[in-house]
């Protein structure tokens, strides 16, 4: 955590400015955060990740209540990402697992959660592909406890000015769930891309062109991230 510090600038010394009351200091401790975790100098340990500078970026998106709070927080959102990626399975999942949770108790900073779970998501970075003791554990945990828990969130039921239900598709999960399911091997892939994209589908289907517009965006970034290959599935 040393390397964090910077005593001959304050400026540059990442304890010095996470805490400053200054939101724009506070947002640059965390850009610099990022660049260092980048480095490959950089020597911080899993235990300082997952028990310090992970709890210290959660606190300001939990936080969040105004405008002035959101840039913090969408900073924080980026970080707990890029602090994801350094963390083992087991911290990384209990990250992930806490985020998938909390979504349903802190239903007025929706928008900086699940962009938090996106993230985390984004930020997997575990081999699947192998038949290792370990990959498969994985795997295991993704398919049976993970994977259902976050399709879950594909989309969300909302009433509409004459108290009608309506189910609005949470485009971002579904990119996330995407690129997380295309680190399986190719087999799970497919089985599992037209399920994924029935849900979509079924947005197109909504009477709120808003919605509908929304789902088309959607099959167009899935296009895009997939490629022509599987265009013959999303026609279908």
């Amino acid at each position: 955590m040393s390397i964090l510090a910077c005593e001959e600038n304050s400026d540059l010394d990442f304890y010095a400015n996470i805490l400053h009351v200054q939101t724009h200091r506070r947002c640059r401790a965390l850009q610099r955060l990022r660049t260092r975790l980048n480095e490959s100098s950089s020597k911080l340990t899993t235990h300082s990740i997952s028990n310090v500078l992970v709890p210290l970026v959660l606190q300001p998106i939990y936080e969040c209540e105004t405008t002035l709070q959101e840039e913090l927080a969408q900073e924080c959102v980026a970080t707990v990402g890029a602090l994801s990626r350094h963390l083992t399975w087991k911290k990384y999942h209990d990250v992930l697992w806490t985020a998938l949770n909390q979504l349903s108790r802190h239903q007025s900073q929706e928008k900086l959660l699940v962009g938090m779970i996106c993230a985390i998501l984004d930020s997997f970075h575990f081999e699947l592909i192998t038949d290792d003791q370990h990959s498969t554990a994985v795997r295991r945990t993704l398919e049976k406890r993970v994977i259902p828990k976050v399709e879950a969130l594909l989309v969300k039921e909302v009433r509409d000015q004459t108290g009608g239900k309506s189910r609005i598709l949470r485009p971002n999960i579904v990119l996330a769930v995407l690129k997380l399911l295309r680190k399986f091997p190719p087999e799970y892939f497919d089985t599992q891309l037209p399920r994924l994209l029935a849900t979509v589908c079924d947005a197109l289907k909504n009477r709120d062109s808003n919605v509908r517009e929304k789902a088309r965006k959607t099959v167009g970034a899935i296009i895009v991230e997939i490629g022509p290959k599987y265009l013959s599935c999303i026609v279908n």
